[in-house]
């Protein structure tokens, strides 16, 4: 079968969507509680956040990159006396299905 000139004979499409709808839900997910944990103690580490999310801290240090480009949430000071800030206006509603941030 061709779709847009694309032979699917020997590709397992629906596998495919799956996987990358659930690796979007699980990223979403992952945000929201990172935002969450941030704003419940700004203090933070990114070992404490991996921690409690079950996650690498490089996941989680990849999350807050992102987090970082949408100007989410800035990092104030150093790794050992620093602390987030969320900037509450710019978080993305769809990681948050109810007004829990506010």
């Amino acid at each position: 079968m061709k779709v847009n000139g694309v032979n699917l004979k020997n590709k397992d499409v629906t596998k495919d969507v799956t996987k990358d709808v659930t690796k979007d839900v699980t990223k979403e997910n992952r945000i929201s509680k990172i935002i969450e944990l941030i704003k419940f103690n700004p203090k933070i580490t990114t070992y404490e956040l991996a921690n409690q999310i079950n996650r690498t801290n490089r996941t989680v240090l990849r999350d807050l990159e992102d987090l970082k480009k949408q100007n989410v949430v800035v990092r104030i000071g150093g790794r050992k006396e620093g602390f987030w800030k969320l900037n509450i206006n710019n978080i993305d509603p769809h990681y948050f299905p109810s007004d829990r941030v506010r």
